[in-house]
């Protein structure tokens, strides 16, 4: 096999794509042979640390770091959506599980909107705190312009130079605000850990009657 071949985009995107969808094919195959539970634990592992890798990034994070961390966030959540409605329908009685896969599905959908309305609230919230305290340090007496080169791209004394090192403060409190969405996200996956106990170990059976259904 060529490298060069993955120079193409189209055809890179188009590999990672149908390595993700394989993979969730053959998960919810799998269904059959491994506790959902183990496969939930496995993909809830991937998700958080996928968060946890994108809290050290930075505006020079490397392309290839950003493929391959959301390739590894993909095959996470492929071991995470159909071992969930499995585990959550298959212990339901057929004439319980229309109705059952209709409030699952709702659920998620609000989850997500919640979830989305929420990232983007704390993401604006945060800049704009974070934001504020940077510019308490962005003082006259601050050493840091006696440097020639920060005052020439920097300099508070003229309108471009102030202009572009508030540019500068809001891109650093955008990182940081981003920063802490990711250790929010992290949270949140961790937390639901617990719940893998709660659950129920299914059948073949049920986990076959399940997937009939999606």
């Amino acid at each position: 096999m060529k490298p060069t071949l993955f120079r193409d985009r189209n055809f890179t995107a188009g590999t990672v794509f149908a390595f993700v969808l394989g993979l969730t094919y053959y998960a919810s195959l799998a269904l059959r042979r491994v506790d959902t539970r183990l496969m939930l634990g496995f993909g809830l592992s991937l998700s958080a640390w996928a968060f946890y890798a994108m809290t050290g990034w930075t505006p020079d994070v490397s392309q290839w770091t950003i493929v391959w961390v959301g390739v590894a966030q993909g095959i996470g959540l492929g071991f995470l959506f159909v071992p969930l409605s499995t585990v959550t329908l298959a212990t339901l009685s057929p004439a319980q599980r229309t109705e059952g896969a209709g409030l699952y599905s709702l659920s998620r959908n609000i989850g997500s909107s919640v979830g989305i309305s929420v990232v983007n609230a704390l993401l604006t919230r945060n800049t704009q705190i974070n934001h504020a305290d940077i510019v308490e340090h962005v003082t006259a007496v601050n050493r840091a312009f006696e440097s020639p080169m920060v005052m020439r791209f920097w300099n508070p004394l003229d309108a471009a130079g102030r202009a572009a090192l508030d540019a500068m403060i809001t891109q650093q409190a955008q990182i940081i605000s981003y920063i802490d969405d990711y250790k929010l996200l992290m949270i949140a996956i961790l937390s639901v850990f617990p719940l893998l106990i709660v659950f129920k170990k299914t059948s073949h059976r049920d986990a076959d009657h399940t997937l009939a259904m999606e």
